[in-house]
Protein backbone atom coordinates (compact mmCIF):
# COMPACT_ATOMS: atom_id res chain seq x y z
CA UNK A 1 0.00 0.00 0.00
CA UNK A 2 2.76 2.42 0.82
CA UNK A 3 6.30 2.47 -0.46
CA UNK A 4 9.14 4.96 -0.29
CA UNK A 5 12.58 4.64 -1.85
CA UNK A 6 15.30 7.27 -2.42
CA UNK A 7 18.84 7.40 -3.78
CA UNK A 8 21.14 10.22 -4.83
CA UNK A 9 19.71 10.05 -8.42
CA UNK A 10 16.16 8.71 -8.04
CA UNK A 11 13.06 8.65 -5.85
CA UNK A 12 9.93 6.48 -5.76
CA UNK A 13 6.83 7.00 -3.59
CA UNK A 14 3.62 4.94 -3.78
CA UNK A 15 0.47 5.29 -1.67
CA UNK A 16 -1.85 2.93 -3.54
CA UNK A 17 -4.31 3.49 -5.05
CA UNK A 18 -4.26 7.29 -4.69
CA UNK A 19 -0.71 8.41 -5.28
CA UNK A 20 2.28 7.41 -7.42
CA UNK A 21 5.52 9.33 -7.84
CA UNK A 22 8.68 8.18 -9.60
CA UNK A 23 11.74 10.24 -10.51
CA UNK A 24 14.91 9.21 -12.31
CA UNK A 25 17.52 11.01 -14.45
CA UNK A 26 15.51 10.14 -17.62
CA UNK A 27 11.89 10.19 -16.46
CA UNK A 28 9.65 11.88 -13.89
CA UNK A 29 6.09 10.59 -13.34
CA UNK A 30 3.44 11.73 -10.87
CA UNK A 31 -0.13 10.36 -10.62
CA UNK A 32 -2.86 11.46 -8.22
CA UNK A 33 -5.48 8.92 -9.20
CA UNK A 34 -7.74 9.49 -11.05
CA UNK A 35 -7.58 13.27 -11.63
CA UNK A 36 -3.98 14.27 -12.12
CA UNK A 37 -1.35 12.68 -14.39
CA UNK A 38 2.07 14.12 -15.11
CA UNK A 39 5.00 12.62 -17.05
CA UNK A 40 8.29 14.20 -18.15
CA UNK A 41 10.79 12.39 -20.31
CA UNK A 42 13.62 14.44 -21.69
CA UNK A 43 12.07 17.38 -23.57
CA UNK A 44 8.64 15.69 -23.72
CA UNK A 45 6.10 16.33 -20.98
CA UNK A 46 2.42 15.46 -20.43
CA UNK A 47 0.10 17.11 -17.85
CA UNK A 48 -3.55 16.15 -17.41
CA UNK A 49 -6.14 17.32 -14.91
CA UNK A 50 -8.98 15.02 -15.93
CA UNK A 51 -11.41 15.96 -17.40
CA UNK A 52 -10.74 19.70 -17.33
CA UNK A 53 -7.36 20.34 -18.82
CA UNK A 54 -4.34 18.71 -20.47
CA UNK A 55 -1.11 19.84 -22.09
CA UNK A 56 1.60 18.09 -24.09
CA UNK A 57 4.96 19.83 -24.70
CA UNK A 58 8.04 19.00 -26.72
CA UNK A 59 10.87 21.35 -25.76
CA UNK A 60 9.93 24.98 -26.20
CA UNK A 61 8.66 24.62 -29.80
CA UNK A 62 5.62 22.29 -29.59
CA UNK A 63 2.55 22.66 -27.34
CA UNK A 64 -0.81 20.88 -27.50
CA UNK A 65 -3.59 21.76 -25.04
CA UNK A 66 -6.87 19.95 -24.25
CA UNK A 67 -9.89 21.52 -22.55
CA UNK A 68 -12.58 19.07 -21.44
CA UNK A 69 -11.06 16.28 -23.54
CA UNK A 70 -12.19 16.59 -27.20
CA UNK A 71 -14.29 19.72 -26.62
CA UNK A 72 -11.39 22.05 -27.41
CA UNK A 73 -7.93 21.24 -28.74
CA UNK A 74 -5.13 23.74 -29.45
CA UNK A 75 -1.85 22.83 -31.17
CA UNK A 76 1.21 25.02 -31.90
CA UNK A 77 4.56 24.14 -33.47
CA UNK A 78 7.05 27.00 -33.95
CA UNK A 79 9.31 24.84 -36.15
CA UNK A 80 6.71 24.58 -38.94
CA UNK A 81 4.59 27.61 -38.05
CA UNK A 82 1.68 25.30 -37.20
CA UNK A 83 -1.33 26.73 -35.38
CA UNK A 84 -4.42 24.53 -35.08
CA UNK A 85 -7.68 24.80 -33.14
CA UNK A 86 -10.43 22.13 -32.99
CA UNK A 87 -13.79 22.39 -31.26
CA UNK A 88 -15.88 19.23 -30.87
CA UNK A 89 -13.70 17.66 -33.56
CA UNK A 90 -14.50 17.10 -36.39
CA UNK A 91 -17.34 19.65 -36.26
CA UNK A 92 -15.04 22.69 -36.20
CA UNK A 93 -11.37 22.87 -37.10
CA UNK A 94 -8.93 25.56 -38.21
CA UNK A 95 -5.30 25.04 -39.16
CA UNK A 96 -2.49 27.41 -40.23
CA UNK A 97 0.92 26.09 -41.23
CA UNK A 98 3.16 28.52 -43.04
CA UNK A 99 1.29 29.67 -46.16
CA UNK A 100 -1.22 26.80 -45.88
CA UNK A 101 -4.60 27.43 -44.26
CA UNK A 102 -7.58 25.17 -43.74
CA UNK A 103 -10.79 25.57 -41.75
CA UNK A 104 -14.27 24.06 -41.64
CA UNK A 105 -17.54 24.17 -39.74
CA UNK A 106 -19.49 21.04 -40.64
CA UNK A 107 -21.90 21.12 -42.47
CA UNK A 108 -21.87 24.87 -43.14
CA UNK A 109 -18.42 25.95 -44.23
CA UNK A 110 -15.07 24.78 -45.64
CA UNK A 111 -12.02 26.77 -46.76
CA UNK A 112 -8.55 25.76 -47.90
CA UNK A 113 -5.64 27.81 -49.27
CA UNK A 114 -1.93 27.32 -49.88
CA UNK A 115 -0.77 30.87 -50.53
CA UNK A 116 -1.28 30.40 -54.30
CA UNK A 117 -4.84 29.09 -54.59
CA UNK A 118 -7.92 29.10 -52.38
CA UNK A 119 -11.09 27.03 -52.19
CA UNK A 120 -14.19 28.06 -50.21
CA UNK A 121 -17.40 26.02 -49.83
CA UNK A 122 -20.51 26.93 -47.88
CA UNK A 123 -24.16 25.96 -47.47
CA UNK A 124 -26.99 26.06 -44.97
CA UNK A 125 -27.02 22.52 -43.59
CA UNK A 126 -26.38 21.07 -47.07
CA UNK A 127 -29.38 22.94 -48.50
CA UNK A 128 -29.33 25.58 -51.28
CA UNK A 129 -27.97 28.10 -51.77
CA UNK A 130 -24.48 26.61 -52.06
CA UNK A 131 -21.49 28.89 -51.92
CA UNK A 132 -18.34 27.85 -53.81
CA UNK A 133 -15.29 29.97 -54.50
CA UNK A 134 -11.90 28.97 -55.93
CA UNK A 135 -8.98 31.32 -56.51
CA UNK A 136 -5.89 30.30 -58.46
CA UNK A 137 -3.26 32.25 -60.38
CA UNK A 138 -5.01 33.70 -63.42
CA UNK A 139 -8.39 32.17 -62.62
CA UNK A 140 -11.24 32.63 -60.16
CA UNK A 141 -14.62 30.93 -59.79
CA UNK A 142 -17.57 32.01 -57.64
CA UNK A 143 -20.95 30.27 -57.34
CA UNK A 144 -23.88 31.04 -55.10
CA UNK A 145 -25.89 28.19 -56.55
CA UNK A 146 -28.55 28.27 -57.93
CA UNK A 147 -28.78 32.07 -58.10
CA UNK A 148 -25.49 33.28 -59.50
CA UNK A 149 -22.08 32.20 -60.74
CA UNK A 150 -19.03 33.81 -62.31
CA UNK A 151 -15.76 32.53 -63.71
CA UNK A 152 -12.64 34.48 -64.65
CA UNK A 153 -9.92 32.68 -66.58
CA UNK A 154 -7.34 35.13 -67.83
CA UNK A 155 -9.26 37.54 -70.06
CA UNK A 156 -12.26 35.16 -70.25
CA UNK A 157 -15.38 36.13 -68.26
CA UNK A 158 -18.37 33.85 -67.72
CA UNK A 159 -21.60 34.37 -65.75
CA UNK A 160 -24.26 31.79 -64.97
CA UNK A 161 -27.60 31.07 -63.33
CA UNK A 162 -28.59 27.52 -62.35
CA UNK A 163 -25.04 26.48 -63.31
CA UNK A 164 -24.33 24.59 -65.54
CA UNK A 165 -27.77 24.95 -67.20
CA UNK A 166 -27.62 28.67 -68.06
CA UNK A 167 -24.30 30.46 -68.67
CA UNK A 168 -22.82 33.15 -70.89
CA UNK A 169 -19.16 34.02 -71.44
CA UNK A 170 -16.82 35.97 -73.69
CA UNK A 171 -13.14 36.79 -74.18
CA UNK A 172 -12.57 40.11 -75.93
CA UNK A 173 -8.84 39.51 -76.33
CA UNK A 174 -9.20 36.10 -78.02
CA UNK A 175 -12.50 37.00 -79.75
CA UNK A 176 -14.42 34.05 -78.26
CA UNK A 177 -17.88 33.73 -76.71
CA UNK A 178 -20.11 31.02 -75.21
CA UNK A 179 -23.89 30.91 -74.77
CA UNK A 180 -25.60 28.00 -73.05
CA UNK A 181 -29.30 27.85 -72.19
CA UNK A 182 -30.41 24.40 -70.96
CA UNK A 183 -30.33 22.29 -74.20
CA UNK A 184 -29.07 25.06 -76.49
CA UNK A 185 -25.33 25.72 -76.77
CA UNK A 186 -23.38 28.10 -78.98
CA UNK A 187 -19.62 28.77 -78.97
CA UNK A 188 -17.63 31.10 -81.21
CA UNK A 189 -13.85 31.16 -81.54
CA UNK A 190 -12.87 33.81 -84.05
CA UNK A 191 -14.44 32.69 -87.33
CA UNK A 192 -15.23 29.20 -86.00
CA UNK A 193 -18.77 28.70 -84.67
CA UNK A 194 -20.47 25.71 -83.05
CA UNK A 195 -24.21 25.59 -82.32
CA UNK A 196 -26.08 22.71 -80.73
CA UNK A 197 -29.63 21.99 -79.64
CA UNK A 198 -29.08 18.68 -77.87
CA UNK A 199 -29.78 16.07 -79.16
CA UNK A 200 -31.85 17.21 -82.15
CA UNK A 201 -29.64 19.62 -84.10
CA UNK A 202 -26.04 20.72 -84.44
CA UNK A 203 -23.97 23.04 -86.63
CA UNK A 204 -20.22 23.76 -86.89
CA UNK A 205 -18.68 26.24 -89.31
CA UNK A 206 -15.13 27.37 -90.08
CA UNK A 207 -13.80 29.35 -93.03
CA UNK A 208 -13.05 26.02 -94.76
CA UNK A 209 -15.77 23.63 -93.51
CA UNK A 210 -19.50 23.60 -92.81
CA UNK A 211 -21.42 20.91 -90.95
CA UNK A 212 -25.13 20.97 -90.24
CA UNK A 213 -27.19 18.04 -89.03
CA UNK A 214 -30.42 17.07 -87.29
CA UNK A 215 -31.07 13.74 -85.62
CA UNK A 216 -32.08 11.20 -88.31
CA UNK A 217 -33.44 14.01 -90.55
CA UNK A 218 -30.54 15.60 -92.41
CA UNK A 219 -26.73 15.53 -92.51
CA UNK A 220 -24.73 18.08 -94.47
CA UNK A 221 -20.92 18.22 -94.54
CA UNK A 222 -18.91 20.49 -96.85
CA UNK A 223 -15.13 20.92 -96.94
CA UNK A 224 -13.71 23.60 -99.23
CA UNK A 225 -10.10 22.44 -98.87
CA UNK A 226 -11.01 18.89 -100.00
CA UNK A 227 -13.70 20.15 -102.39
CA UNK A 228 -16.09 17.55 -100.94
CA UNK A 229 -19.80 17.66 -100.15
CA UNK A 230 -21.96 15.09 -98.39
CA UNK A 231 -25.74 15.32 -97.94
CA UNK A 232 -28.03 12.71 -96.39
CA UNK A 233 -31.77 12.99 -95.78
CA UNK A 234 -33.64 10.59 -93.47
CA UNK A 235 -30.43 8.92 -92.33
CA UNK A 236 -29.44 6.21 -89.89
CA UNK A 237 -26.13 5.49 -88.18
CA UNK A 238 -23.83 5.92 -90.08
CA UNK A 239 -25.25 8.76 -92.23
CA UNK A 240 -24.15 6.93 -95.39
CA UNK A 241 -27.25 4.77 -94.82
CA UNK A 242 -30.02 7.19 -95.81
CA UNK A 243 -33.15 7.53 -97.90
CA UNK A 244 -31.69 10.32 -100.08
CA UNK A 245 -27.92 10.68 -100.40
CA UNK A 246 -25.49 12.88 -102.31
CA UNK A 247 -21.70 12.66 -102.02
CA UNK A 248 -19.11 14.41 -104.17
CA UNK A 249 -15.35 14.77 -103.99
CA UNK A 250 -12.68 15.06 -106.70
CA UNK A 251 -13.13 12.07 -108.99
CA UNK A 252 -15.95 10.52 -106.92
CA UNK A 253 -19.70 11.04 -107.28
CA UNK A 254 -22.45 9.19 -105.43
CA UNK A 255 -26.16 9.92 -105.23
CA UNK A 256 -29.35 7.95 -104.76
CA UNK A 257 -32.99 7.86 -103.70
CA UNK A 258 -33.65 4.51 -102.03
CA UNK A 259 -35.14 2.27 -103.40
CA UNK A 260 -35.76 4.11 -106.70
CA UNK A 261 -32.17 4.45 -107.87
CA UNK A 262 -28.53 4.78 -106.86
CA UNK A 263 -25.47 5.95 -108.76
CA UNK A 264 -21.75 5.76 -107.96
CA UNK A 265 -18.67 6.57 -110.03
CA UNK A 266 -14.94 6.69 -109.27
CA UNK A 267 -12.55 8.08 -111.85
CA UNK A 268 -9.44 6.78 -110.04
CA UNK A 269 -10.39 3.12 -110.70
CA UNK A 270 -12.67 3.88 -113.68
CA UNK A 271 -15.69 2.28 -111.99
CA UNK A 272 -19.42 2.86 -112.38
CA UNK A 273 -22.35 1.39 -110.47
CA UNK A 274 -26.06 2.20 -110.70
CA UNK A 275 -29.35 0.52 -109.85
CA UNK A 276 -33.02 1.07 -110.64
CA UNK A 277 -35.62 -0.12 -108.15
CA UNK A 278 -32.98 -2.26 -106.46
CA UNK A 279 -32.79 -5.23 -106.74
CA UNK A 280 -34.92 -5.01 -109.90
CA UNK A 281 -32.03 -3.84 -112.09
CA UNK A 282 -28.35 -3.18 -111.41
CA UNK A 283 -25.29 -2.34 -113.48
CA UNK A 284 -21.59 -2.10 -112.59
CA UNK A 285 -18.38 -1.71 -114.58
CA UNK A 286 -14.67 -1.32 -113.95
CA UNK A 287 -12.18 -0.36 -116.63
CA UNK A 288 -13.07 -0.55 -120.32
CA UNK A 289 -14.90 -3.89 -120.49
CA UNK A 290 -15.36 -5.26 -116.98
CA UNK A 291 -19.07 -4.87 -116.25
CA UNK A 292 -21.97 -6.65 -114.59
CA UNK A 293 -25.71 -6.31 -115.14
CA UNK A 294 -28.49 -7.84 -113.09
CA UNK A 295 -32.30 -7.97 -113.22
CA UNK A 296 -34.03 -8.91 -109.98
CA UNK A 297 -30.56 -9.69 -108.66
CA UNK A 298 -30.06 -13.25 -110.07
CA UNK A 299 -33.18 -13.59 -112.23
CA UNK A 300 -31.24 -12.17 -115.19
CA UNK A 301 -27.56 -11.33 -114.89
CA UNK A 302 -24.77 -10.51 -117.32
CA UNK A 303 -21.09 -10.16 -116.48
CA UNK A 304 -18.21 -9.30 -118.80
CA UNK A 305 -14.57 -9.24 -117.72
CA UNK A 306 -12.72 -8.70 -121.04
CA UNK A 307 -13.33 -8.56 -124.77
CA UNK A 308 -13.66 -12.34 -125.13
CA UNK A 309 -15.18 -13.37 -121.76
CA UNK A 310 -18.77 -13.02 -120.60
CA UNK A 311 -21.33 -14.85 -118.46
CA UNK A 312 -25.12 -14.66 -118.98
CA UNK A 313 -27.61 -16.28 -116.61
CA UNK A 314 -31.36 -16.58 -116.23
CA UNK A 315 -32.74 -17.77 -112.89
CA UNK A 316 -29.15 -18.21 -111.73
CA UNK A 317 -28.36 -21.36 -113.77
CA UNK A 318 -31.66 -22.34 -115.33
CA UNK A 319 -30.29 -20.88 -118.55
CA UNK A 320 -26.61 -20.03 -118.66
CA UNK A 321 -24.24 -19.09 -121.45
CA UNK A 322 -20.63 -18.24 -120.75
CA UNK A 323 -17.54 -17.80 -122.89
CA UNK A 324 -13.82 -17.23 -122.34
CA UNK A 325 -10.87 -17.11 -124.74
CA UNK A 326 -10.42 -20.88 -124.38
CA UNK A 327 -13.86 -22.28 -123.57
CA UNK A 328 -17.61 -21.86 -123.93
CA UNK A 329 -20.55 -23.25 -121.96
CA UNK A 330 -24.31 -23.39 -122.49
CA UNK A 331 -26.82 -24.77 -119.97
CA UNK A 332 -30.58 -25.27 -120.14
CA UNK A 333 -31.05 -27.13 -116.90
CA UNK A 334 -31.95 -29.89 -116.47
CA UNK A 335 -32.67 -30.56 -120.16
CA UNK A 336 -29.45 -29.75 -121.98
CA UNK A 337 -25.79 -29.05 -121.22
CA UNK A 338 -22.93 -28.19 -123.61
CA UNK A 339 -19.29 -27.22 -123.09
CA UNK A 340 -16.28 -26.86 -125.36
CA UNK A 341 -12.64 -26.16 -124.54
CA UNK A 342 -9.72 -25.56 -126.90
CA UNK A 343 -7.31 -28.46 -126.95
CA UNK A 344 -9.79 -30.87 -125.31
CA UNK A 345 -12.85 -30.98 -127.53
CA UNK A 346 -16.50 -30.67 -126.55
CA UNK A 347 -19.21 -32.42 -124.61
CA UNK A 348 -23.01 -32.23 -124.62
CA UNK A 349 -25.62 -34.05 -122.58
CA UNK A 350 -29.35 -34.10 -121.97
CA UNK A 351 -31.26 -34.54 -118.73
CA UNK A 352 -28.23 -34.02 -116.54
CA UNK A 353 -26.18 -36.82 -118.14
CA UNK A 354 -28.87 -39.34 -119.08
CA UNK A 355 -27.36 -39.35 -122.56
CA UNK A 356 -24.31 -37.47 -123.76
CA UNK A 357 -21.65 -37.30 -126.46
CA UNK A 358 -18.01 -36.41 -125.84
CA UNK A 359 -16.00 -35.32 -128.91
CA UNK A 360 -12.20 -35.39 -128.74
CA UNK A 361 -10.05 -32.77 -130.47
CA UNK A 362 -9.24 -35.29 -133.28
CA UNK A 363 -12.97 -35.87 -133.92
CA UNK A 364 -13.32 -39.16 -132.07
CA UNK A 365 -16.69 -39.42 -130.34
CA UNK A 366 -17.58 -41.20 -127.11
CA UNK A 367 -21.23 -41.86 -126.37
CA UNK A 368 -22.29 -41.95 -122.73
CA UNK A 369 -25.41 -43.26 -121.03
CA UNK A 370 -26.13 -42.29 -117.43
CA UNK A 371 -22.92 -40.26 -117.71
CA UNK A 372 -20.51 -43.12 -116.88
CA UNK A 373 -21.53 -45.87 -119.31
Amino acid sequence: LFHYEASPTSRSVRALPLYWHSRSPKRDTTVVFPLYWSTTSGENSYRHLIPFYGVHREGDWYTQRFVFGPVYLSTRDTRTGLSRHDFLFPLFSTRVEGDKRRSWLIPFYFQKSDGVSRLTLGSLALLPPYYVRTVQPGRERLHVWPFYGSSHLGSYREYSVLWPLIRFGNDTEKDTSVSHFILYYRARDGKNTTSLFFPLWGRHTTPETTFDGSLFLHWYDHDKTKDSTQLSLIWLIPPEISLIRYHREPGVLKHGFFPLYSYSSNEAVDSLEWTLLWPLFSYSSRGEVARQTGFLWKVISYERTDQESYDFRFLWRFIRKSKTAASSTFEFNPLYYYEAEKGKGSYWAILGGLFGVETEEDGEKNFRFLWIF
